[in-house]
């Protein structure tokens, strides 16, 4: 998996995770390119093509992870701290195509 996390769900009360999304056909059939790239060992998010701006997050997913591994990764934490009486929410916001 293409993913790195930072924290302890029971350290710090907001998380937040980024995936950037793959190409659309669209956008590969017209030879666009990536001008977002992804470095998960980091936990950055690098935008432009000369990278001219970065960020840092509590995970990044690059392009290759998929929505069912994205889940499978961050909800088994999420569900522990539930079951152990904490608010725990995944929020999917974001340009889909």
């Amino acid at each position: 998996m293409h993913s790195t996390s930072s924290h302890n769900v029971n350290t710090c009360q907001v998380r937040v995770g980024v995936r950037v999304r793959p190409l659309t056909s669209k956008e590969q059939s017209e030879n666009g390119s990536a001008v977002v790239t992804a470095e998960p060992f980091h936990r950055t998010v690098e935008i432009g093509t000369k990278q001219e701006r970065k960020f840092t997050y509590d995970s990044v997913f690059d392009s290759r992870v998929t929505q069912d591994e994205l889940y499978k990764q961050l909800s088994p934490s999420l569900l522990d701290a539930f079951l152990d009486g904490y608010n725990a929410t995944i929020m999917a916001y974001g340009q889909t195509g």
